[in-house]
């Protein structure tokens, strides 16, 4: 049997290992996602841009 006051502890244990680990975890995702994320923002815009480019070239023809 597991004694009442061992079971509270283990669980502190876990809660405090996980929160230490847990933003080092998010900054490395947040490091392999921001790229992309910053990738497609720029190619978005760029491809607007082209748009609007072509249609002002298509208007001046």
């Amino acid at each position: 049997m597991i004694d009442s006051k061992v079971l509270p502890n283990l669980f502190n244990q876990l809660a405090e290992k996980l929160t230490k680990y847990q933003p080092t975890l998010f900054s490395k995702l947040n490091n392999i996602i921001e790229p992309f994320i910053l990738n497609e923002q720029f190619h978005s815009s760029h491809q607007e841009k082209e748009q609007v480019f072509e249609a002002e070239v298509i208007r001046v023809i």
